[in-house]
């Protein structure tokens, strides 16, 4: 029941049982709903007779500021509306690189073929980053690893296997998979994040301690890295595929993986459109090999 609407009718109409019929209240309903909103005010808006009702003085002062409240609600149900039905609104989404360029290009144009007015904006970063954003509110998604992801809401979408990498010709390259055990003897390109997500809790799970001379935060480089001979580094195998180099790739004998997804603050505060993606690519990844 809305009050704004029923003290509006009721001073059109200046009868409570027409406006009772016209907003399909009862009488009583209405009357109460008038009477509980003087009570609120601290003053009345309608004087009551035999004949009807009136606006006061005081009720007459709040007569245009009633019509413009009823004026917003209506357009908050529109844009409310739009969104529900994908009409229109924007996705904020998070993503690293590899998923930012071998995944989000795809899913973006295709989700917009079925949602053409739906706007997008890409905000690429490391873990921490997008971690900081979609705590902030500045991302509506974000795809995350599942040991990134614990504080939010998370669906997963991908194992994405870690991948030793090394030198085309390094002694590694003749393996079809290379023992865990074996990277403690290796001159090691620490990934940025390396020990602080995923691969820190392989390495802490099989007391693994390569020796990291370097450290690169970027992928990309850290794959140019290994192509030099400076050493050897563990990357998903995603990373790899979105990046050229001549190296060499093996799966560890272990068979490691990450489990990547789409994290959200909270489900009950999403919007509709952003729920309709993760679903969308949900479906998509369910594609890949």
């Amino acid at each position: 029941m809305n009050k704004y609407e029923i003290i509006l009718k009721a001073y059109e109409t200046g009868n409570i049982t027409k406006t009772a019929e016209s907003l399909n209240y009862t009488q009583s309903a209405v009357s109460q709903a008038i009477n509980n909103y003087e009570k609120e005010l601290g003053f009345a808006i309608f004087i009551r007779s035999k004949s009807g009702v009136s606006p006061t003085a005081d009720g007459l002062r709040i007569i245009d500021s009633i019509k413009r409240i009823i004026k917003e609600e209506e357009r908050i149900q529109e844009i409310s509306s739009s969104v529900s039905g994908l009409h229109s609104g924007t996705i904020r989404v998070g993503a690293f690189t590899s998923v930012s360029i071998l995944w989000l290009p795809k899913f973006m144009k295709e989700f917009n073929e079925l949602y053409p007015n739906i706007q997008f904006e890409l905000i690429s970063g490391n873990y921490n980053d997008l971690i900081t954003l979609l705590k902030k509110g500045d991302l509506n998604c974000s795809f995350l690893s599942s040991t990134t992801a614990r504080d939010f809401c998370f669906t997963p979408l991908y194992k994405d296997e870690y991948m030793v990498i090394c030198p085309m010709d390094h002694p590694f390259s003749r393996m079809a998979c290379v023992p865990l055990k074996l990277l403690n003897a290796e001159t090691f390109i620490m990934p940025g994040e390396g020990l602080d997500a995923d691969l820190g809790a392989i390495f802490s799970e099989n007391r693994i301690h390569p020796h990291h001379k370097y450290l690169s935060s970027d992928d990309a480089a850290s794959l140019a890295m290994v192509e030099t001979g400076l050493g050897i580094t563990l990357l998903p195998r995603l990373v790899v595929d979105s990046v050229s180099n001549h190296v060499c790739s093996r799966p560890l004998k272990e068979h490691y993986y990450r489990s990547l997804g789409i994290a959200v603050r909270d489900e009950k505060y999403a919007s509709k459109a952003t729920l309709k993606f993760i679903d969308f690519v949900r479906k998509q990844t369910l594609e890949l090999p």
